[in-house]
């Protein structure tokens, strides 16, 4: 794990912390379903998921290393997407 983030666990909800420019942030939550242990409920602003949502895995350990991977691809096509438009901008 990246000393930049990490997870707390609050009374079986999971949150991202991220320390994005130095000020600690939640940027995803998740609850394992209680029926279905395969089935793990999200939230996250940034990925437009604010209703929730939910997603399957084997255990505790993939469902957070997947969700880690999903806002890592999210900031990468930020990323792109400000690239590209910078680029846009300086065309001539």
């Amino acid at each position: 794990m990246k000393s930049n983030r990490f997870w707390k666990e609050y009374n079986g909800y999971y949150e991202l912390h991220f320390y994005r420019f130095n000020n600690e942030v939640v940027v995803l939550k998740f609850t394992p379903d209680k029926k279905d242990k395969t089935k793990y409920w999200y939230v996250c602003k940034d990925l437009n998921v604010t209703e929730g949502d939910y997603e399957f895995y084997d255990s505790l350990g993939e469902a957070k290393e997947d969700f880690e991977l999903q806002y890592e691809q999210y900031l990468e096509d930020q990323a792109n997407y400000y690239a590209d438009l910078l680029r846009q901008w300086n065309e001539e």
